[in-house]
C-alpha cells in the first residue's frame, strides 16, 4: 500500500512541477469552517437562474491562510474578528 502512495505522490510532484509537500495537503485536505451567522433570506436576482443566500465567518485559526478578503467585504470581516 505504501508503494501506492509513493507513486501518486511522485505523479502529483511530477505534474505540478516539484510543487511542495504541504501544498499538496492544503489543496487536497479540505478543512470545514464553521459559520458565523446566515442569512435564511433566499433571492432570485432578475435575469438569473439560479437563487442566493448568504453567511458569515470569522477569519481565524487554522483556515486564516485559506481566506481571501475581497474589499467589499473587508470592513465586515474586521468587525467580526
Amino acid at each position: 500500500m505504501e508503494s501506492v502512495y509513493k507513486d501518486l505522490f511522485k505523479k502529483l510532484t511530477k505534474r505540478y512541477g516539484g510543487v511542495d509537500p504541504q501544498a499538496l495537503v492544503k489543496v487536497l485536505c479540505p478543512i470545514l469552517i464553521p459559520m458565523h451567522s446566515l442569512d435564511k433570506t433566499i433571492i432570485r436576482l432578475p435575469g438569473q437562474s439560479h437563487y442566493r443566500a448568504s453567511f458569515s465567518i470569522k477569519v481565524e485559526g487554522e483556515w486564516k491562510e485559506l481566506i481571501q478578503i475581497r474589499m467589499y467585504r473587508e470592513i465586515r470581516t474586521k468587525i467580526l474578528c
